[in-house]
């Protein structure tokens, strides 16, 4: 089956549809911190035990750090986020030359730039309608370079994968890989439940499905929670399906469920892709503090 590969950056900006109308953007200050995430694969070809793969630092109601860790337990890396009053607007990953910047207009956030080697390289530009995200477009730089590692502060809106399409497109493009992308929502209550994205004369279509319970994420500008950033936690609540079509019918089709905590947040998500011959199955684990 063809995998389009499209949710990381979609999912990576739902946090701002469903938080506008309540906070600003940029400030995340959650009822339960996350303390440890963990995780575990099982497929056809192999499995990896669970493992300890970030350890989040805190400094009273802000997040300080994010070590990364491989699955045999060395340091990947570390995001380092630095604030104005009580807003992100930068964050850093020394060891590979990495940083990202995020720009406010009133209570919305206007623009991301990504850079790498102090030259930039992304930019995400976001339109509301109504206080809430109807569009967003993306600036390829330097699409044909896409397959270098990023930040996990940058992973949710340009993922390794989607850097990859982003060279096939960019195939179409000027000389110096040059790609603009668009993204269209619609949305249901405060779930983003449609997204167009659209790009060099290709098209995916992504919808979503929700449960009621709460996402402990929302409002986090720098999060990689799975392989690739392929998760469904930047919104209200969380989601439980994710299928993404192109405009020859194609679909690829990721289910998610859930155990809870008694106060309805998740400590366990299992990610499962359907009709998927290795029967890949992702699982991520969440400790919060006492």
């Amino acid at each position: 089956m063809k995998k389009f590969k499209f949710l990381p950056i979609l999912l990576g900006v739902l946090f701002v549809a469903s938080m506008i109308s309540c906070t600003k953007e940029g400030v995340y200050n959650p009822k339960k911190k996350v303390q440890r995430v963990y995780y575990s694969v099982s497929s056809a070809w192999g499995s990896i035990d669970k493992y300890l793969g970030q350890t989040w630092n805190w400094d009273g109601n802000k997040i300080k750090s994010i070590d990364h860790y491989t699955s045999n337990g060395n340091t990947s890396y570390t995001e380092n986020f630095t604030y104005d009053g009580n807003r992100i607007v930068r964050v850093d990953d020394y060891k590979n030359a990495e940083y990202t910047t995020y720009d406010y207009d009133g209570s919305h956030l206007k623009t991301i730039n990504y850079y790498y080697r102090n030259k930039v390289e992304r930019t995400m530009v976001f339109t509301y309608n109504s206080g809430k995200v109807s569009q967003i477009q993306v600036t390829y730089y330097d699409a044909k370079k896409g397959d270098r590692h990023l930040t996990s502060s940058i992973i949710p809106f340009f993922p390794e994968k989607v850097n990859k399409a982003m060279s096939a497109f960019a195939e179409k493009a000027d000389v110096k890989g040059v790609v603009t992308a668009n993204y269209q929502f619609t949305w249901t209550d405060n779930n983003v439940t449609k997204i167009i994205a659209s790009s060099e004369g290709e098209m995916i279509t992504m919808t979503f499905t929700y449960d009621a319970k709460k996402n402990p994420f929302l409002g986090f500008l720098c999060l990689e929670m799975g392989e690739d950033g392929i998760d469904s936690y930047y919104s209200k609540n969380n989601v439980t399906q994710y299928m993404e079509s192109d405009i020859n019918g194609e679909n690829y089709i990721l289910n998610y469920t859930y155990q809870y905590d008694g106060n309805d947040f998740p400590t366990m998500c299992i990610e499962s892709e359907l009709d998927d011959e290795d029967n890949y199955i992702y699982t991520t684990y969440y400790e919060y503090d006492k």
